[in-house]
């Protein structure tokens, strides 16, 4: 396998999610830097297992864990096992390795090693796994915290895009010193017409609306702040069709922002993913690839 460098994420690779978008920049930086390497992620049916990319040398091997496997923290250690093995072969000449779940920190840093590590710290599944599974037992959730914190400090290096999750981390007793903050950035679009019926001020929100975006609490900011309610509007787009839409509308209404929302569902947008390796441009190929093998 090519390169000194491994990224793993318990994602999906390529799709429109914003985890692979951050796995596509921060992957891509690894790489860039190392001169290759490997790209382990979530694959299906309508991707190859196994995908060389990058220069006339092929440096960069995207490999993916394919197995349909319904229950989530079942896929969870599967996908762990795989990557375990994939370590133990890579181990002799890895450098660097750059994770961003706890499924994925488990393999790399709970071993022997002589090679760097950096957790990616984007959520943390024991304070998202509730909310997208009420009947989860807490003994559980108990046991995923053990193993975020497990892996917190294992690592060498923290990256986080947030500074309440730098605070988070520290207030579980994760060694600030360690953590580094990465904002996020973003490509920015040709500036775009003004919606139509957009108030003079509004703000608009573009992602899932889930319980634990503080969406709740955005909504309650509105409604007390006196120019909201007669010249400002909060525009809500979910970027994903969620059952959870209907408790946001509550929420509006029991907030007393609710004259002064506009709720939009999703807009899908023809064509295109997120684009794999090396052109930043270029689409990924989906299927098969020139050197694509059944696992």
């Amino acid at each position: 396998m090519p390169g000194s460098s491994l990224y793993a994420a318990f994602d999906r690779f390529p799709s429109r999610k914003g985890a692979a978008i951050h796995i596509d920049r921060f992957a891509r930086t690894l790489f860039d830097a190392t001169g290759g390497g490997t790209l382990f992620v979530l694959g299906g049916p309508d991707l190859p297992a196994r995908q060389v990319e990058g220069n006339i040398e092929g440096n960069i091997e995207i490999v993916r864990f394919c197995d349909e496997v319904e229950n989530f923290l079942d896929r969870a250690i599967r996908f762990g096992r795989r990557l375990g093995q994939l370590v133990d072969h890579l181990a002799p000449s890895l450098e660097i390795a750059h994770f961003r779940d706890p499924w994925s920190g488990v393999p790399i840093v709970l071993r022997d090693r002589d090679f760097a590590a950096v957790y990616e710290v984007n959520a943390l599944p024991s304070i998202e796994l509730p909310h997208l599974f009420p009947s989860i037992a807490p003994a559980t959730i108990e046991k995923i915290r053990a193993t975020e914190l497990a892996c917190c400090d294992a690592a060498d290096v923290i990256v986080t895009p947030s500074h309440t999750t730098c605070g988070l981390l520290a207030s579980l007793g994760v060694a600030a010193d360690k953590i580094r903050v990465i904002p996020n950035g973003a490509d920015l679009d040709e500036p775009r017409p003004r919606p139509v019926g957009a108030p003079d001020d509004y703000l608009l929100y573009f992602g899932t609306p889930q319980t634990w975006q503080g969406i709740d609490t955005l909504l309650r900011a509105f409604a007390r702040l006196a120019s909201c309610a007669s010249s400002s509007a909060a525009r809500m787009r979910a970027a994903r069709g969620s059952g959870t839409s209907s408790s946001r509308r509550s929420s509006v209404s029991t907030s007393g922002s609710s004259g002064a929302s506009r709720w939009r569902r999703t807009i899908s947008r023809p064509g295109g993913s997120t684009p794999s390796f090396p052109s930043r441009h270029s689409p990924i190929r989906r299927g098969t690839s020139s050197r694509a093998v059944r696992r």
